[in-house]
């Protein structure tokens, strides 16, 4: 058992699966973190399975309002869609970030994942990324079935290219 933000990875994996975990982690930094560290512990092909709860529901209504009313009262510097959920028989209050469906794409784009699906499924949404790598000075860039290649290397605009197959 390994704390999500923290692991301690000593080689690289075909997937990796995050199922119920991200959401808990606090703060945008640390999801970044997290996410570039699982990229670079990926492999080439490697896929990761990120499952988040879906908060956006009637019966966490009174978690946004509460989380809201913090944010109003910390003068804007709580994210309203962090949310303490009681939790166990016992209701232990519990954190959460309530990823909106844009806000999750974009955080995984960002590190450069490529994300293959993406889908609400009960309450939950699951997304499966791959790895994206960049494409190499050799490499074809294939656009509508035409290698641009030659365009893209004669000009002097074009620092890096991306391969985005589809």
């Amino acid at each position: 058992e390994q704390d999500i933000s923290k692991l301690e990875l000593d080689r690289q994996y075909d997937v990796i699966v995050m199922v119920a975990a991200f959401h808990h982690l606090p703060g945008r930094r640390l999801r970044q973190e997290t996410l570039q560290h699982c990229f670079e512990h990926l492999q080439d092909d490697g896929r990761l399975l990120v499952m988040v709860w879906n908060l956006w529901q009637w019966r966490f209504w009174r978690a946004h309002v509460t989380a809201w009313w913090t944010w109003l009262r910390s003068g804007f510097q709580w994210d309203p869609r962090d949310l303490m959920i009681p939790f166990g028989s016992k209701k232990v209050p519990r954190y959460y970030h309530a990823f909106l469906r844009g806000e999750l794409q974009r955080l995984l784009r960002n590190q450069s994942f490529r994300i293959e699906e993406f889908r609400l499924t009960g309450p939950n949404y699951v997304v499966v990324c791959s790895k994206q790598m960049a494409v190499a000075p050799s490499d074809p860039v294939v656009v509508r079935g035409k290698n641009v290649r030659a365009s893209l290397a004669d000009s002097s605009a074009v620092a890096t290219c991306k391969s985005h197959s589809s």
